[in-house]
């Protein structure tokens, strides 16, 4: 019996017997179907595969929106806590410039006062008849320029504040320095007030290098000042030795 005519017979018999290799007219491609199942399953089938496709999908952009929420929040953070070093180290660096300035300015201001006492000193040296007064008067415009130049040799190492420490850096902003003192010494006049207003002026001198020794507390150059503290001291001595001889 021919094979093809058994197949067509069985299809007329039950409808749901399709053999796979029969071809739906006019497909180019043969249509699988069996028995006991529509041709819409498969279809149902992709369908939710595609809903659960979509529900993963939206999940991993959930996901990912979350996590790119909470980058954006912990760069947010950095930025704000980088952008707080940053100011609190323009902050430190500006604080150490005005102190590096106003040091500086004091320092300078030391220098000149230091060269015009010893001016009015060798003035004053002139003018006195008496041999002690003179010598006395000759050995401190000696003094006088030594400080001078020490602290020239400080000012020409330039100012670095951040060897100070915190305590030296508040000193440092209450230090000032003028020089109305030594410019009441320059006027000269009669002896007693000339020494009397010497004899002040060393005493602010001595009070400067002290505060400067306080700053500079743990190095090298606050025993420079330590020592020029002593020596205005000491000047201050001879300075009222020669009134009490007067």
């Amino acid at each position: 019996m021919d094979d093809s005519l058994d197949s067509q017979k069985l299809a007329q018999q039950d409808p749901r017997c399709k053999f796979p290799h029969q071809r739906t007219p006019g497909a180019g491609m043969p249509t699988l179907a069996w028995p006991g199942r529509s041709s819409a399953a498969p279809d149902r089938a992709v369908e939710r595969h595609a809903r659960g496709g979509g529900l993963q999908s939206a999940r991993a952009g959930a996901v990912g929106l979350t996590l790119r929420l909470l980058n954006g929040k912990h760069n947010q953070e950095d930025l704000g806590s980088n952008q707080k070093e940053k100011e609190a180290r323009e902050g430190k660096e500006n604080e150490m410039d005005v102190t590096s300035r106003r040091i500086s300015n004091a320092l300078k201001t030391a220098i000149r006062r230091e060269e015009r006492t010893a001016d009015a000193y060798q003035a004053q040296a002139k003018k006195t008849k008496d041999p002690g007064a003179k010598k006395v008067l000759e050995s401190l415009v000696k003094q006088e320029m030594q400080h001078a130049n020490k602290l020239k040799l400080v000012l020409g190492q330039g100012i670095d504040s951040s060897l100070l420490g915190t305590r030296g850096r508040q000193l440092a902003s209450g230090l000032h320095v003028v020089n109305d003192d030594v410019r009441l010494v320059e006027k000269g006049g009669e002896g007693v007030k000339v020494l009397k207003r010497a004899i002040k002026a060393e005493e602010n001198s001595c009070a400067l290098y002290r505060s400067l020794e306080k700053i500079y507390t743990g190095t090298d150059v606050s025993v420079l000042f330590g020592k020029l503290a002593e020596e205005e001291d000491l000047h201050k001595v001879r300075l009222e030795r020669m009134l009490a001889g007067l």
